[in-house]
């Protein structure tokens, strides 16, 4: 086993203290107890009552430590993937703002849009690819990757309920995306907008170029009709205006051209019977020809096993939080702690799934 971020290992230096800290806080209150109290001491206060108050010190230690190597990113056996002649860093990015319910296109915008993600992860390979979602301000929801895999799971689980800004920013969206790319890598360097093209901002065409200047360039997939749909809140209501009029959203495909302009991209239309994922992929992201030679080499990529010390934090945390009313439950009928060391060995992670 290996760990990709060693610094955080740098916080176990601090351990010692807590560890002295308890320590104190521990013979502390046990010295004014005895004080208080006098010779009521042994009568009134139980016997396991520090004993498990250095059992929960324990586990709190504990749980400090399992995040700390969680947070260090602990990678146990590889894949090997094959990595293309010409490096790419892609940033996807979902439009999430309300107008992306519309019904224009099947089954909404937004399932469509995430139905274009996921052609286009199974067109790309070798190019670490990463997604924002984004509707008044973005969030990052996986950063540059080459594990596929996961990417999709992401998008699959993505739902208009994840953020809870309204409005739609393409300027936040734009900085956030640059920031998200390493601007010190050789790598070409392009983000693709999902979005119906509603932008609530001011500054999208000024933001876009500028980060052009570091060779990002802005292409866009516009996700709607011009015919335009109205916005469904709750089934059978849809948005209104401040008049009461409801609100029809159409796709703005001049937005999308313009910060495409700025920046040297392009605007594919999916709905044009000439749009091809693969064409859009080699041709423009990777600015190749259809027919070049595509795979040269091969790079291996470490599985993460972050989980196999998150889980046990997680358990340990609840736990900790439910120590006394567990304490209660299991330790005062000596019947029930076999009850609970079968639950720690079911819900213990294996260790023993690795690709080699």
């Amino acid at each position: 086993m290996r760990f990709f971020s060693v610094k955080y290992f740098w916080i176990l230096l601090i351990l010692p203290l807590i560890i002295v800290f308890f320590i104190y806080a521990y013979k502390d209150v046990r010295k004014k107890l005895k004080l208080f109290y006098g010779d009521l001491y042994e009568r009134l206060i139980p016997k396991n009552t520090f004993p498990l108050l250095r059992l929960r010190i324990v586990v709190s230690l504990l749980v400090i430590v399992f995040i700390i190597f969680a947070l260090a990113r602990p990678q146990l056996g590889y894949k090997w993937i094959d990595r293309g002649n010409i490096n790419s860093d892609v940033i996807l990015a979902l439009d999430m703002s309300t107008s992306m319910l519309a019904e224009d296109v099947y089954p909404n915008r937004l399932e469509y849009a995430k139905r274009e993600i996921l052609d286009f992860l199974s067109v790309v390979s070798g190019d670490r690819v990463g997604l924002i979602v984004f509707a008044g301000y973005p969030y990052l929801v996986c950063p540059l990757t080459t594990d596929y895999a996961s990417l999709r799971s992401y998008v699959n689980d993505i739902d208009i309920n994840m953020l809870s800004s309204v409005g739609t920013a393409f300027d936040k969206m734009i900085m956030k995306a640059a920031d998200s790319f390493d601007l010190e890598s050789t790598a070409s360097k392009t983000l693709i907008i999902f979005s119906d093209g509603e932008d609530h901002s001011q500054n999208a065409l000024s933001v876009a170029s500028d980060v052009a200047k570091y060779g990002i360039k802005i292409c866009s997939i516009p996700i709607g009709s011009e015919k335009g749909a109205l916005i469904p809140i709750e089934k059978g209501t849809f948005k209104k205006d401040k008049n009461g009029e409801a609100v029809v959203t159409k796709v703005n495909i001049n937005i999308l051209e313009d910060i495409a302009d700025v920046s040297g991209g392009v605007v594919e239309i999916p709905s044009n019977e000439n749009f091809d994922m693969q064409r859009f992929y080699t041709e423009v992201v990777r600015g190749e020809d259809i027919g070049t030679k595509f795979f040269v080499s091969k790079v291996r990529i470490w599985n993460e096993r972050y989980r196999w010390f998150l889980l046990p934090a997680i358990i340990l945390l609840f736990i900790e939080f439910f120590f006394d009313g567990l304490v209660n439950f299991f330790f005062r009928d000596k019947n029930k702690i076999f009850l609970l060391f079968l639950l720690l060995i079911f819900f213990t992670p294996s260790f023993g799934n690795c690709a080699d």
